[in-house]
């Protein structure tokens, strides 16, 4: 064979050939336009019992390794501590007595931007009659109840094996949410003590959201269940110090289970080369109190409640530990300064990476006679009639009230929170919820 022609038979197979390797890359092949923005929820996670917090058990060892190539907050803060209302203030950049029925949402927004959207969740409260579907071009809220996270992320990870780029995901999983149900394996590792282990038979009854399911769809006046569910949720003298040893155990348990899911959800988006072009957030809707205040639960205005963790990660793996203090709301200004685009919608919440942020407050609510505001290390909760404030840098557990001590800081919050409250008041929602009863029932109002 001549040596041109020989040299054209080599070029047509290279061709052939790029032809057949194009024919099998996936929808992943990156589209460096625009980036891919992964939006990744835990439900009850609070964030001092993470390793990259400064926790001492290794519950997140891959959220930590993420968090080391990764912008962490050390100060953020959830706009309410029950799902129904922090994720709908999460998604709109509005809190939570606004009016959201119109409002838009990062889905939707993304979706104008040309963006594929997809949501996967696991839990009732994030489900369309609380978080506003269409946005989405899939969501997916076929879950089983309470089911674990290794689930919702195969789902999630079934449906972005066939999504186009650029893409929105929101994943919200389940754990560390109650029921504590960790392998047993998991707990031991968890709970390093001499003592004979109390398994989940005889801790008392922790998996009450058999009942909240049944107050939720029968609300019902039966003083059985009504008493049952206030021991579970409220239980001075009722636990031992060993016992709630176990139970932060079996929490911590389930932070392991979902950071073992969250492992593999990187693994993927490591196998598929999604990380080169794509924009990782990972946050909570709200925290969780494990016996502060006598409280295993959340629902409450408590710092530990309202505390969670916020991880931005850029594929450039920069790192860089932010102090000043931010929320939730702020997580949608941020996804649209990053894209640079402008909007002429209302939005609450600040960018993230804003430069004049140390000025800032930090607020939440559940009513307007049901609301906490924090502002530098004092954080004023407001209770019906009641008042309290706390130094939180001082006391995270808020057990020494400082209202009587210190009423000129009493005076600044309660300030600051009329001249919040006067400049929503005329876009404030009338009747709290849509649910109020039932979300009375669950004590979440």
């Amino acid at each position: 064979m001549k040596p041109q022609k020989l040299y054209m038979c080599i070029v047509l197979l290279l061709i052939g050939l790029g032809l057949a390797l194009n024919l099998r890359i996936n929808h992943h092949e990156p589209n460096h336009s625009k980036p891919n923005i992964i939006l990744f929820t835990f439900d009850a996670l609070r964030a001092d019992h993470l390793g990259i917090y400064g926790y001492d058990k290794n519950t997140s060892p891959n959220i930590d390794d993420l968090a080391k190539n990764s912008y962490v907050f050390t100060n953020s803060f959830s706009q309410c501590g029950s799902t129904a209302c922090s994720l709908p203030s999460l998604h709109t950049s509005l809190f939570p007595l606004e009016p959201k029925s119109n409002a838009t949402t990062i889905a939707r927004f993304l979706k104008s931007q040309g963006y594929n959207t997809i949501g996967v969740i696991a839990v009732r409260f994030a489900n369309s009659t609380y978080v506003n579907k269409d946005g989405f071009d899939i969501y997916d809220e076929n879950f089983t109840f309470w089911e674990n996270s290794s689930v919702t992320v195969n789902r999630a990870l079934s449906i972005l094996d066939q999504a186009k780029q650029p893409f929105f995901l929101w994943v919200h999983v389940r754990q560390p949410h109650g029921p504590y149900n960790p392998r047993k394996e998991i707990f031991l590792e968890m709970y390093p003590h001499n003592d004979e282990p109390t398994f989940y038979s005889d801790i008392p009854n922790l998996d009450w959201s058999g009942l909240q399911e049944y107050l939720l769809e029968y609300y019902t006046n039966k003083g059985e269940i009504e008493e049952k569910y206030a021991t579970m949720r409220r239980f001075p003298g009722l636990i031992t110090p060993t016992m709630l040893a176990q139970i932060i155990a079996m929490y911590d348990g389930n932070i392991k289970e979902a950071d073992i899911s969250f492992g593999g959800f990187l693994k993927y988006l490591k196998s598929k080369r999604l990380l080169d072009n794509t924009i990782i957030i990972v946050s909570a809707d709200h925290g969780e109190s494990l016996g502060e205040h006598n409280i295993i639960d959340h629902n409450n205005l408590y710092y530990v409640t309202l505390h969670t963790p916020l991880i931005v990660h850029f594929p450039s793996n920069e790192h860089k530990v932010i102090g000043y203090p931010v929320m939730n709301v702020d997580i949608f200004p941020t996804i649209i300064s990053l894209l640079n685009i402008s909007t002429n919608f209302t939005l609450k919440g600040k960018n993230l990476f804003d430069s004049n942020r140390t000025d800032y407050f930090q607020y939440a609510e559940y009513s307007n006679e049901r609301w906490t505001i924090k502002y530098g290390a004092y954080k004023l909760i407001h209770k019906n009639n009641e008042s309290m404030l706390f130094n939180v840098e001082e006391d995270p557990a808020e057990q020494h009230n400082l209202l009587v001590l210190n009423p000129k800081q009493y005076s600044n919050l309660t300030n600051m929170f009329i001249g919040l409250h006067d400049n929503l008041s005329r876009d404030r929602e009338t009747t709290n919820f849509n649910i109020l009863a039932k979300l009375r029932a669950l004590g979440y109002i």
